[in-house]
């Protein structure tokens, strides 16, 4: 950890993006506020715990100045669809792959989806307002469970998906959504709903691929 002493001393503000997700764990309702008790049940949100708790530390010993971003669920253009991480963006290469979709359980996981632009606008404009060595959720404040979202990647394509469903998993929490009230009192709502964000996801993503297609064929 000698980067954190580093910033501090030449007075570098330090943004850190944490989870939004696996470093709460579980609780009753499945809604997360900032000052919630932190119970990881994986030791990627562990990680993210020691990381957020050697900042504060560091905030203390020397002064660091930071800003620790929880988000919850980022999906977007410029996401990898070929990779194993974040759902929205795994479906949409599957379907262009004419593959199944895999879903572990039965599809009634919930989570809080937040698109790019939303997520990358609201942390510039929370560095902006001044304010300082803060924690944040940053979210749409909705959920949508794993079903709900297959539905959307249906409407967008307007065909049939090959849906497999695998065992669930013990890391998999069943309800998460993130109080975004604190960061919105400075940044406002989401401005992009899911349905657009994964829509223009998705045509971006064939458009993409249609042109490479073309491309090769010439």
């Amino acid at each position: 950890m000698e980067l954190l002493p580093f910033l501090s001393i030449n007075k570098v503000k330090f943004v850190f993006l944490s989870s939004g997700g696996t470093i709460y764990g579980i609780n009753d309702i499945g809604i997360f506020s900032e000052d919630d008790n932190k119970r990881p049940i994986s030791y990627y949100g562990q990680s993210k715990l020691f990381l957020e708790e050697s900042i504060i530390l560091e905030h203390r010993k020397s002064g660091l100045d930071f800003f620790i971003f929880r988000p919850s669920n980022p999906y977007g253009i410029g996401q990898n669809i070929y990779g194993k991480q974040g759902f929205i963006a795994a479906s949409i290469g599957n379907i262009l792959r004419q593959e199944k979709i895999t879903v572990w359980g039965d599809g009634s996981v919930v989570r809080d989806y937040i698109h790019i632009d939303d997520l990358s606008t609201g942390i510039i404009n929370v560095i902006q307002s001044g304010v300082i060595n803060e924690i944040y959720n940053i979210g749409s404040g909705k959920g949508y469970s794993i079903n709900e979202i297959i539905e959307i990647l249906k409407k967008c394509i307007n065909v049939d998906l090959e849906i497999e469903y695998v065992e669930g998993r013990a890391v998999d929490i069943p309800f998460m959504v993130l109080n975004v009230a604190k960061i919105q009192n400075i940044i406002g709502r989401s401005k992009i709903s899911v349905e657009k964000g994964i829509e223009d996801f998705y045509n971006y993503e064939l458009f993409k691929r249609e042109r490479l297609n073309y491309m090769e064929n010439l």
